[in-house]
């Protein structure tokens, strides 16, 4: 190894152990690369040295109201909260009310104010209700944690996919590589709000949300399916979203203002005039065309509604038979029963929320299973795959992912 080199690792090394022997500042150091990879520029306008001289005064406001509230719960024991608020939700807080008050103003403004003591007490005291709050939060305890490995093998599988997708769409902007891969993130992202969700203890929220990543599994599946016509017609069927309303053309001049042309004027009466002759062509409501229109363009659709229109409406539920699921009576099941919540009655909203997050968990596997197999597929028949190392994590994930869930399904089968 070059010499100049081997002493610079060797410089970086005795920095880590440096701040090994330091958690917080370690804990610091971690969290502000977070803020600065979630925010970008936006970081420039918190100072650091600012956010670390407010930690030791959050933490002693902290001990005051606890003290002035006279707690005796356990809960509000202020070694257990600070034990439960680390340093990273410390900086996290510190930096988000910060950014909130000082984020709009001029580099002169921000400087006075990280020197006014009354600015300073304020966000202190702002801060330290918030680490209060948060901790005492009295929603409901989730019935897994987001390092539970069924959890992490999910989201691994989405984060790595969506990697792929980042780099496929920088390097290929072309129609249609560009639309598919837009449905798959979105796909890739919904999945990682359900495991959000569920992770807060918020089941029967994130059941409805796997509704929506299964509405989606159903289209990538079409549209993998029957090809460029299927994605043509998919992604040109948006367009009538600029209609949807009975006031549409008001919402589209308030919404472009000074930007509002006679020539767009024309387009949203022309795709009006269109939307009316179709729904008048085939006999459907408005809003089953603007959501579902696009099947029509769809031969082997058309065809297959012809069959027995009474039952093949335009509506989800045809899509979703048609998109001919292996196990598609078990997918039905998983729907119709997310749909309880959507209007919840109260039988719904009693029910037993281990059993919910069973349910759930497994939809979502299978779910995610699906989408990942095509998702992988559809990048090694388009060639894709640049790096090789995205492919092989990618397939070492669905891998882990299957193993992951026949685990789930014998610990909970074998659940009381």
């Amino acid at each position: 190894m070059n010499p100049e080199k081997q002493k610079e690792l060797e410089k970086k090394f005795d920095e880590l152990e440096r701040k090994a022997k330091n958690p917080d500042a370690l804990a610091f150091d971690v969290q502000w690369r977070k803020l600065v990879r979630q925010y970008g520029d936006k970081t420039s306008k918190v100072k650091q040295s600012f956010v670390k001289r407010m930690i030791p005064l959050v933490n002693r406001e902290v001990h005051w109201q606890l003290w002035q509230a006279n707690a005796s719960d356990v809960s509000l024991d202020p070694e257990f909260v600070m034990g439960q608020a680390g340093i990273e939700t410390l900086v996290d807080a510190v930096f988000q009310y910060h950014l909130f008050h000082s984020g709009d103003c001029n580099d002169a403004e921000r400087a006075r104010r990280i020197n006014d003591k009354g600015y300073e007490t304020q966000l202190v005291y702002e801060v330290a209700q918030t680490i209060l709050s948060q901790i005492n939060d009295m929603g409901k305890h989730a019935v897994t944690s987001d390092m539970s490995p069924e959890i992490v093998s999910c989201r691994e599988l989405c984060d790595t996919s969506i990697h792929q997708i980042y780099i496929v769409t920088k390097r290929d902007k072309s129609w249609p590589s560009a639309g598919i891969m837009e449905v798959f993130y979105s796909a890739f992202f919904a999945a990682k709000g359900v495991l959000k969700l569920l992770t807060a203890g918020l089941g029967r929220e994130a059941f409805l949300l796997w509704r929506n990543v299964h509405e989606q599994e159903c289209i990538v599946s079409i549209l993998l399916q029957y090809g460029q016509p299927a994605l043509k017609a998919f992604m040109e069927q948006a367009e009538f979203m600029k209609v949807e309303f009975d006031d549409s053309i008001e919402r589209y001049k308030k919404e472009l203002g000074d930007k509002f042309t006679d020539e767009n004027l024309k387009d949203v009466e022309h795709l009006q005039t269109v939307l009316e002759c179709e729904i008048k062509k085939h006999g459907v409501g408005k809003r089953q065309y603007i959501d579902y229109g696009w099947l029509l363009e769809i031969e082997k659709f058309v065809e297959w509604r012809d069959v027995d229109k009474a039952k093949r409406g335009l509506t989800f539920s045809s899509l979703q038979r048609f998109a001919n699921f292996p196990n598609y009576d078990e997918k039905r099941d998983f729907y119709l029963y997310a749909c309880k919540f959507t209007h919840p009655t109260f039988h719904a909203m009693r029910l037993n929320e281990y059993d919910l997050y069973k349910t759930c968990i497994f939809a979502l596997y299978q779910s995610l299973q699906n989408i990942a197999h095509m998702f992988q597929v559809f990048c090694k028949t388009h060639d894709l795959f640049k790096d090789d190392k995205y492919k092989t994590a990618l397939e070492q994930l669905y891998i882990r992912l299957g193993e992951t869930y026949e685990i789930l399904k014998k610990k909970h089968l074998s659940a009381k």
